[in-house]
């Protein structure tokens, strides 16, 4: 399956509903704000990313329980090494459903 686009923000959407809006590696709380790509552009670290606790390399799925949400630096940082996943706590003022539209 291609990883893109709508897809991918749907992902997001339900990621942060069911595990949460810290970050699985640092627990840090992932601030909307650095996702916007017309201030912060698409690379910034502490944007929100998804993480495949399985990577897709490795044979990993797309579905919901091998992804959390994470900075995009922590993310990059893991690679494609096996990690298990850590617990995190949900936010809901951090990302309002209208912030994936």
């Amino acid at each position: 399956m291609k990883w893109g686009g709508r897809k991918v923000r749907d992902l997001a959407r339900l990621a942060v509903s069911v595990y949460g809006s810290r970050c699985c590696y640092c627990h840090e709380p992932i601030d909307p704000i650095y996702s916007d790509e017309s201030i912060y552009g698409h690379n910034h670290p502490r944007r929100l990313s998804l993480e495949h606790l399985i990577p897709r390399s490795r044979g990993g799925s797309n579905s919901i329980e091998n992804l959390r949400p994470c900075h995009l630096g922590c993310n990059s940082r893991r690679g494609d090494k096996h990690a298990p996943p850590r617990a995190t706590r949900f936010d809901p003022a951090l990302f309002p459903p209208a912030f994936f539209h």
